[in-house]
């Protein structure tokens, strides 16, 4: 895939507007103050499926609620806590015609600290994810940003 057209697609759907971000749950208040809570992210777009980036472990503890939806909020108990956040997406090839699906996962250890509500966050980029996880609403980034290479699914995508 050529970089420069993925680069530029991205540049030129963040500044027409056609890329946002969203999730209604943000606006809730934390539901118990003696805990943190963790939320998922989605980046809306006009390409073939929504950027969702969400925590899909707690302590190493999987479970088939977490993320799904990925805006859920999870509420975390006071003090460090390892939190695995995945991010899911896909681009358009180079011919625009067949979407590319991808995936990304990494590792956090986050200090909860209580009535304090965490959101993850991730950016696409040249076949690569930054990962990180930040407090909101300040946008205090509060654990490193971690780069790696995704991982390419296949999926069987229809546009509409």
């Amino acid at each position: 895939m050529n970089k420069a057209y993925v680069f530029l697609t991205t540049v030129a759907l963040l500044l027409s507007g056609c890329m946002t971000t969203e999730n209604s749950n943000l606006a809730k208040p934390i539901a118990d103050p003696s805990k943190a809570e963790i939320v998922g992210f989605k980046i809306k777009s006009t390409g073939p499926l929504p950027h969702r980036i969400w925590a899909v472990a707690i302590d190493e503890k999987k479970a088939p609620e977490f993320g799904y939806p990925w805006d859920k909020i999870f509420s975390l108990a006071p003090g460090l806590r390892k939190i695995t956040v995945q991010y899911e997406g896909a681009v358009m090839t180079l011919l625009g015609t067949t979407p590319k699906a991808f995936t990304a996962q990494k590792e956090f250890t986050l200090e909860a600290i209580p009535n304090v509500r965490y959101i993850t966050k991730g950016q696409y980029s040249e076949s690569k994810v930054t990962l990180w996880i930040e407090k909101f609403p300040s946008g205090e980034v509060v654990t490193q940003k971690l780069t790696g290479p995704v991982t390419w699914i296949n999926i069987n995508v229809q546009i509409y």
